[in-house]
């Protein structure tokens, strides 16, 4: 039942993933490391899943949500429980991994429940009674009278495979389960989200850390499906893989620093971080949260314009105290801004860093600094260095200017709009 192909190519780097799975479950991360690493995916990962399906919520409103409740203005509180929903969804996925007990359709219908929230009681575990589009050529989901007996059968194949030694790579399994959950498409909203909650309910019970499919992904995730309704899993495996890989990086970064000792032992903070630290992890991780949400929102905008667009953010490692040491130290890398379209390209390392003469706005607090790529030093007239306070950004410009309170939404949006005037769009072809 629900067999699939995939290619060979896909095993060796599949059994090295899940190496690294094995030395990373050996590790045991200082409490405050693991806790900032499982916020960072959880909050992400919600964020993405989200969007996906369709969510108007942006990253920072998501992370609000998570943090504070959802307690802002701008969104309707429908939409802004979608993150709430799926967080609870999460620590649901989360007791039915470690509980190893079968899976039932009642199991899935509460969870379809849990992600719709207490505003859609009446969809909430409720099968779709309508039929639904093609999943892909040669593909149509059952009809509605069939999914009860579809779904049941499901559950069965999933908690055998569960109960059974693994004949194959996690990663594999998990794409058979969401390929086969969705050829079903048992509800008329949130299958999506759910397919992608037993993904890792599957990955979870075989000790692998949350993952984020990003929402940049999600043509090539729906072409990934598309293929598996046609029996190839290879195009969504190798998809779920680079994210399973992508989180493993940065569990790996954090385990590096402690097993060298670069870092205090997690009893004891590094110098001004009571009191300075968290502010300014949740400040930094505030402006990167805005600019992967101006990316999208700009690439967006402007993809009917300018051919072939495209703005990113390549996060490298979350904060911890060590990293505040080692801003200290040296410029700390944390992210780049990458940009091309046909008129150029454009590259720029977010560094953290502090001056050995800092200036009286800045405090103690490490400054941020953006390098672009190619140029000796930062450009004339642009903001150059950012220092936190009270969670608003003050930013000096190499002119020596000064602006205070600017917020990380519009920090980041003025970064990116420099980034696509005065490279994306003015350099000739």
């Amino acid at each position: 039942m629900y067999r699939y192909r995939w290619e060979t190519r896909l095993e060796a780097r599949l059994e090295q993933t899940g190496e690294r799975i094995r030395r990373l479950r050996q590790l045991r991360l200082p409490a405050l490391a693991d806790e900032s690493m499982g916020h960072w995916l959880r909050v992400h990962h919600v964020y993405h899943s989200n969007a996906i399906s369709g969510s108007r919520l942006t990253l920072p409103e998501t992370r609000t949500i998570l943090e504070d409740g959802p307690t802002f203005g701008g969104k309707p509180p429908k939409v802004q429980a979608e993150a709430t929903h799926l967080s609870h969804a999460l620590d649901f996925i989360e007791s039915l991994a470690s509980s190893r007990l079968p899976l039932t359709e009642r199991d899935l219908r509460i969870l379809h429940a849990v992600v719709l929230g207490a505003g859609n009681a009446a969809e909430g575990g409720t099968y779709r009674t309508a039929p639904v589009p093609a999943r892909g050529p040669g593909h149509t989901p059952p009809e509605a009278g069939l999914v009860p007996g579809q779904v049941q059968e499901f559950c069965a194949w999933f908690s055998q495979e569960a109960s059974e030694p693994p004949a194959e790579p996690p990663i594999l399994h998990a794409c058979r389960a969401h390929a086969a959950f969705d050829a079903i498409h048992p509800f008329a909203v949130g299958s999506g989200r759910m397919g992608r909650l037993l993904t890792h309910l599957v990955l979870f019970r075989h000790g692998y850390p949350l993952t984020v499919l990003r929402v940049k992904d999600r043509a090539r995730y729906h072409t990934a499906l598309k293929q598996a309704h046609q029996g190839d899993i290879t195009a969504l495996a190798t998809l779920f893989m680079e994210s399973v890989e992508h989180g493993l990086a940065r569990y790996e970064y954090i385990a590096q620093q402690f097993d060298e000792g670069t870092s205090p032992p997690p009893s004891v903070s590094p110098p001004g971080a009571p009191h300075e630290f968290p502010a300014w992890r949740r400040g930094v991780d505030g402006l990167l949260d805005a600019l992967e949400a101006a990316a999208l929102q700009l690439t967006g905008k402007h993809s009917g314009a300018i051919a072939d667009l495209s703005l990113s953010l390549i996060g490298l490692d979350p904060l911890t105290p060590a990293s505040w040491e080692e801003a200290r130290k040296g410029p700390l890398p944390l992210a780049v801004l990458c940009g091309q379209s046909p008129q150029g390209t454009f590259e720029a390392t977010l560094r953290a860093h502090c001056p050995r003469e800092p200036p009286p706005w800045q405090r103690t607090l490490p400054a941020l600094s953006l390098q672009v790529a190619g140029e000796p030093s930062p450009a004339p007239e642009r903001p150059a260095e950012f220092a936190l306070e009270e969670s608003l950004f003050t930013v000096a410009s190499t002119s020596g200017q000064l602006r205070r309170g600017l917020s990380a939404t519009k920090l980041a949006t003025e970064l990116w709009t420099h980034a696509l005037e005065t490279v994306l769009l003015s350099r000739p072809r």
